[in-house]
């Protein structure tokens, strides 16, 4: 394996009126890895299904990785008409071994026998990566006060709807909300997810790639000085009183029914904490 990239920071400090001070530095990097080496197991070394997937790994990761891998969407079918004429031309399709269903998605036939299955499953996306990633720093003072922040960000790439998302209701298991927004008869032409019935709803596909763009301030930072007087009646050289918050807030969150920083829907969220602290020096 052998990595490259490149990392930038750039740095800038004003004055911006009397007693207001802004200091903002921001990081950004590009980069990835290739393995140009990889070393199977004797029965590994093809792995029948998907057309050999284990030969294709080793490449390059922003293209050849488990989330890249899967089916190429067509569409789905809104209404019983579509699937009729659909299935006029195509008359052996059949999606998982079965015949498609209005509410369903339907996809390219890859390998052309006619049936979608994983064997139907490629690389999706040239690359997944984000083209840009970083974290920007601002501090803003005003005489005794002092604001900072910290906003990460990354732009571009793409992110996949984690399986369990996908998961079909049962009568121990929920669903996520965003499923309100799904295929229904009486609302066919609007829903946005298929059916809980598509048997493909488990499978990889780029219908459920979205733009990764994530933007998020993770912390925050209120605090006063106290005069230089007041602590050395105290005793002390220095205070300072904070009021911090961690985890704030998501700008831009590509899948909102989860914390971008967790990976799956049923993962518990990273909590958000508000602390107030006091610094005090000898």
């Amino acid at each position: 394996t052998y990595n490259w990239g490149s990392e930038f920071s750039i740095g800038y400090k004003a004055k911006l009126a009397t007693d207001w001070n802004l200091n903002a530095s921001i990081n950004f990097s590009y980069g990835n890895s290739v393995v140009d080496k990889i070393l199977y197991a004797p029965g590994n070394l093809f792995n029948n299904v998907a057309t050999d997937w284990l030969i294709d790994f080793g490449t390059d990761p922003r293209v050849y990785n488990s989330s890249n891998i899967g089916l190429k969407t067509i569409g789905m079918f809104r209404t019983q008409s579509e699937v009729d004429a659909f299935m006029a031309k195509n008359p052996n399709y059949r999606v998982y071994d079965r015949i498609p269903q209005a509410g369903w998605l339907y996809y390219e036939d890859a390998n052309g026998d006619g049936v979608i299955s994983d064997s139907d499953m490629l690389p999706m996306f040239k690359n997944t990566n984000a083209f840009f990633g970083g974290g920007i720093n601002l501090n803003l003072t005003y005489k005794s006060f002092a604001l900072s922040t910290n906003i990460n960000a990354r732009f571009g790439g793409k992110v996949f709807y984690d399986g369990r998302s996908r998961t079909a209701p049962a009568e121990n298991r929920n669903v996520l909300t965003i499923w309100q927004d799904r295929w229904t008869p009486e609302n066919p032409m609007q829903g946005k997810y298929p059916r809980f019935d598509d048997p493909s709803l488990a499978r990889n596909s780029d219908f459920w790639a979205v733009d990764g763009t994530t933007i998020r301030i993770n912390t925050m930072t209120l605090s006063y000085k106290a005069p230089a007087g007041f602590t050395k009646k105290i005793g002390f050289s220095g205070a300072r009183v904070l009021l911090t918050g961690n985890n704030l807030w998501t700008i831009v969150n590509p899948l909102p029914y989860k914390d971008p920083y967790t990976s799956s829907a049923w993962d518990y969220p990273i909590l958000r904490t508000i602390s107030l602290g006091l610094s005090l020096n000898l």
